[in-house]
């Protein structure tokens, strides 16, 4: 799974844990219901949409230099490695992530079309009626009154009997009426793409016992007799009802209910608590954004201050000069900062295990801009872009990236090793002793396509060397790499693996 959308759901996950907790230790347990439905709904949306955001953080710098500490860049930054010849097939559990979570995903979302397309059929094959202006449809089910967007659903039969109280058709109608059934739909499909994160199931809970705590509010204040409501509650408890969307009767939520019908509507401290949210969201807000640095270069330098690249190697000699690649012996004074993108700097270990023995005195690297949209408004200095030489007698080592890599007859890295595997020949002594091994050969494609300087690096034993150079000598031409349409030489790497 990629580092961003960790990142967004440890993100998202933090701020519903919090949202969560908040509400369970200071409002949920207050008589103040209108308030903790926005406050659930806006909760979701907020933690949901807010990681996703990226608030740049603009620092202005006064060069176009950019120094970064390597210390911590991955081991094959200037090295291009090929496969191994014993390619094996490796189960790798992350590629079955995204299948596994894309195949719950549409689980989820063919329950709830299922659920949507099963209230419809009732609706559509059952009769209906008009109460008060409300359409009831009439069902065989023996289920409790429940309702969905503007419908009530009830049985028919305790209906005609007249055994249906008054109270529980004005509990429907103020879910109705408070469009509650949007709040579930909302975060159905919240369930589709986060089934796997458990608040989500906690904020439906909390969000639906809130819908009964708005209905019986509304309730007991048209009816002003609370009394008889919470007997019709009471005996009802045991019933239940098995709409998987609609708003109803929940016997679950019963306990709940009471009490807080019969709790004082006023709370000293509920003013206090809501002005408190306000805080949360604002200090929550900066946790979980995403601020991304943007750095905005802004040059008035085109050739190095004086001693700007001077600091003192072990050796106290010049430090090794890259540009786009390539070991360059250009005059360091002469180079145009302006026209380039990025300068890194290497010392000491870092340098020397970056670039071998060549890197102890130190190592500049330059890369070049590529593009004219890539310099800074306030300069036009894309034509001394090419005043940087790429010429031959300026490069004195092979390239180990560059614009048009070299191809290998055609091909790539696996018809080379497919090439090699076809022409190794396994050393007799080798074979004797049954002994494998692998070796790591490294060697530049020159100008006219020809393998040079063929070396051993790496050998797990010195018995396979010279066959390793052997094949690699014995190779085809291949089509040179080019730089800024130049042919230039590049660096390659191989490992070879002998097995029996």
């Amino acid at each position: 799974m990629s580092e961003p959308i960790i990142n967004y759901v440890l993100r998202s996950s933090l701020s519903l844990a919090l949202l969560y907790l908040f509400f369970t230790l200071f409002l949920g347990k207050d008589k103040m219901h209108r308030f903790n439905r926005f406050y659930l709904i806006a909760s979701l949306i907020f933690s949901f949409v807010i990681p996703l955001l990226t608030i740049p953080a603009f620092f202005t710098s006064t060069t176009v230099t950019k120094l970064v500490d390597v210390s911590n860049l991955q081991e094959n930054y200037f090295q291009i490695k090929t496969s191994t010849l014993k390619q094996e097939s490796q189960f790798n559990f992350e590629n079955l992530i995204p299948i596994l979570y894309f195949s719950i995903s549409l689980l989820f979302l063919i329950r709830f079309i299922s659920n949507l397309i099963r209230l419809e059929i009732s609706k559509s094959i059952n009769p209906s009626i008009d109460y008060e202006g409300y359409r009831i449809v009439l069902i065989k089910d023996m289920v409790l009154p429940y309702s969905f967007l503007s419908t009530i659903y009830v049985n028919s039969v305790e209906y005609k009997e007249g055994r249906i109280p008054k109270e529980l058709f004005a509990h429907e109608i103020s879910h109705i009426s408070q469009r509650h059934s949007l709040d579930i739909i909302f975060i159905e499909l919240l369930k589709v793409f986060f089934w796997f994160n458990p608040l989500i199931y906690l904020f439906k809970k909390a969000i639906m016992l809130n819908h009964e705590y708005l209905a019986d509010e509304a309730v007991t204040f048209s009816e002003n007799n609370s009394s008889s409501y919470i007997n019709i509650l009471l005996n009802i408890a045991i019933r239940n009802s098995n709409s998987y969307l609609a708003s109803s009767f929940n016997y679950s939520f019963t306990k709940k209910r009471l009490l807080m019908i019969t709790k004082n509507k006023f709370s000293k401290t509920a003013t206090l608590k809501r002005i408190a949210a306000i805080p949360l969201f604002l200090a929550l807000g900066l946790l979980v954004i995403n601020a991304q640095e943007t750095k905005s270069i802004r040059s008035t330098w085109t050739t190095p201050p004086p001693g700007f690249f001077d600091f003192k190697s072990q050796t106290g000699k010049p430090s090794l000069i890259f540009i786009d690649c390539a070991i360059s012996n250009i005059d360091l004074n002469k180079i145009d900062l302006a026209a380039m993108e990025k300068v890194v700097v290497y010392k000491d270990e870092t340098a020397v295990k970056r670039f071998g023995d060549k890197g102890k005195d130190g190592v500049i690297e330059f890369t070049a801009r590529k593009k004219e949209s890539e310099i800074p408004k306030d300069q036009t200095i894309f034509a001394e872009v090419s005043s940087i030489p790429l010429n031959p007698k300026d490069i004195i080592e092979p390239f180990f990236v560059v614009e048009e890599m070299p191809e290998f007859m055609g091909g790539g890295d696996d018809l080379m090793i497919y090439w090699i595997s076809r022409n190794l020949k396994y050393p007799q002594e080798a074979v004797k002793q049954k002994l494998e091994g692998r070796v790591t050969v490294t060697f530049y494609i020159d100008t006219k396509g020809k393998p040079q300087n063929i070396e051993v690096i790496k050998s797990t034993n010195s018995i396979f060397d010279a066959e390793a150079k052997r094949v690699i000598r014995s190779m085809p031409d291949w089509t040179p790499g080019r730089q800024r349409g130049v042919p230039v030489n590049v660096h390659k790497e191989t490992d070879i693996i002998f097995k029996l």
